[in-house]
């Protein structure tokens, strides 16, 4: 009875996630990845006026399951970058202009985010911190594009002289 329970909600989270097995957390780049699809998502439907967006939208057109997914919805949504409305569909609730990736990457905790381990007297710790403390700034510099600028990229097709929309 069990294992029959276990196999159907694996189904179910295979199907609703359009046959992407991914689950839980996974790696810091899918869950950057999934993060910024479903801003792009919930951006383009504030965009064009299309208004909020239900969950199994946000399931098909996003390349993880629906665990991952709502694992960085209630991330998201726990620092107020969407918001769930009382009809249950989900809303970019950030000025796309004033995020920028750096901050999204350190909202998912990903990086190094935790830098109270590498207090104490010991010249390996202070050492190893001016080490974080240069990758985490050229992460902020290399992050530091806003959210907007990411989704209205404009990308060279390189089969043309002509330059295309990314959000489309």
């Amino acid at each position: 009875m069990l294992v029959g329970a276990i196999l159907t909600a694996s189904i179910s989270e295979w199907q609703s996630a359009g046959g992407k097995p991914l689950r839980g957390q996974g790696s810091a780049g899918i869950r950057l990845i999934i993060a910024v699809q479903v801003l792009a998502i919930l951006y383009k439907a504030s965009r064009d006026g299309a208004g909020a967006v239900h969950r199994s939208r946000i399931l098909r057109q996003t390349d993880g399951g629906g665990e991952a997914v709502d694992v960085i919805l209630s991330q998201l949504r726990g620092e107020s970058y969407v918001e769930r409305t009382l009809a249950n569909r989900w809303i970019l609730a950030r000025d796309s202009e004033t995020v920028t990736l750096f901050d999204l990457y350190h909202v998912l905790g990903l990086g190094f985010t935790d830098s109270h381990m590498l207090r104490g007297k010991e010249p390996w710790r202070q050492h190893l911190a001016q080490r974080i403390d240069a990758v985490r700034d050229a992460n902020k510099d290399v992050l530091g594009i806003s959210l907007k600028d990411v989704l209205e990229a404009k990308l060279a097709d390189p089969n043309s002289n002509t330059v295309k929309d990314a959000s489309t």
